[in-house]
C-alpha cells in the first residue's frame, strides 16, 4: 500500500532502493512470488545461464481511477 502513495515514480532500481516504500513493495511482490509458488529459488550452475529480472515501478490505479 505505501507505494501507491508514493510522490516519486522510479525509473530505475537505484532509485527506488532510496526509499522505503519502493522497497517494501518490492519486497511484498517477491514474497507474493514465493508464497504463491510462481518461483523458487536454486543454486547456479558455472556453466548456466540466469534468468534475469526487470522491476517495473508504477503506481496501480483502481477502477475510480485513485
Amino acid at each position: 500500500f505505501n507505494s501507491f502513495v508514493s510522490k516519486i515514480k522510479p525509473k530505475r532500481v537505484n532509485v527506488a532502493l532510496d526509499h522505503s516504500d519502493w522497497v517494501q513493495a518490492m519486497q511484498d511482490e517477491l514474497s507474493e512470488f514465493k508464497r504463491n509458488k510462481v518461483w523458487r529459488y536454486i543454486p547456479t550452475r558455472l556453466d548456466g545461464s540466469v534468468v534475469g529480472l526487470k522491476l517495473v515501478f508504477r503506481k496501480i490505479k483502481t477502477k475510480k481511477g485513485t
